[in-house]
């Protein structure tokens, strides 16, 4: 089996939660009324096939000129976004990460091709990180982000931000997902679950 780069795999493990998350909350619970969106897909995938990506959008009125970029995954119920959720598999620098943020940040909605706008004024950003170590800054370097966030994005309050680090970019996603599930699927103790 040849060896694959980095940049080669770049977004499988995020596109695998994607398409794990979309079955389970979506095809397997549609009493949950959720649904799932998500990039990184394996176009040959028929399973998938025809889900889209969310995009966040500047102004009102969503088209090519409008995008900012493609969200990781991002979980929806009625026309209100309640995750977004952005991974990087591989170590990035701080630009990128603050790239992916202020793209959610400074949208004025998020559009998905063939569902519309969707709302995104209170839920959960969730930014998944691969360090480099256990001691690495990038944590650190995230929750300063996100304090600097509240401070200015005052109308964004109601935004809960995650980070979520790991060395390791099958358990940071691991991670990801257990957070997505205790989010959107929380255990209710008196059911016995």
């Amino acid at each position: 089996m040849p060896k694959t780069s980095n940049k080669e795999r770049s977004g499988q493990y995020t596109g695998e939660l994607g398409k794990e998350l979309h079955k389970t909350l979506q095809v397997d619970r549609p009493e949950l009324g959720l649904n799932v969106f998500f990039a990184h897909k394996d176009t040959e995938d028929k399973e998938i096939e025809g889900v889209p990506m969310a995009v966040p959008h500047l102004g009102k009125v969503p088209g090519h000129a409008s995008s900012l970029s493609f969200v990781d995954i991002a979980i929806a119920k009625g026309r209100e976004m309640l995750i977004l959720c952005e991974a990087e598999e591989e170590g990035a620098d701080p630009k990128k990460i603050i790239g992916d943020i202020c793209n959610i940040l400074l949208s004025d909605h998020i559009g998905v091709r063939g569902r519309g706008s969707f709302n995104f004024s209170k839920g959960h950003i969730i930014l998944g990180l691969t360090t480099y170590s256990e001691k690495s800054l990038k944590p650190v370097k995230a929750e300063a982000l996100k304090k600097l966030i509240a401070a200015r994005f005052p109308d964004k309050r109601d935004l809960e931000i995650i980070v979520i680090t790991d060395p390791d970019a099958i358990k940071m996603i691991g991670k990801l997902k257990e957070k997505i599930m205790e989010i959107l699927v929380p255990v209710n103790p008196s059911s016995g679950d």
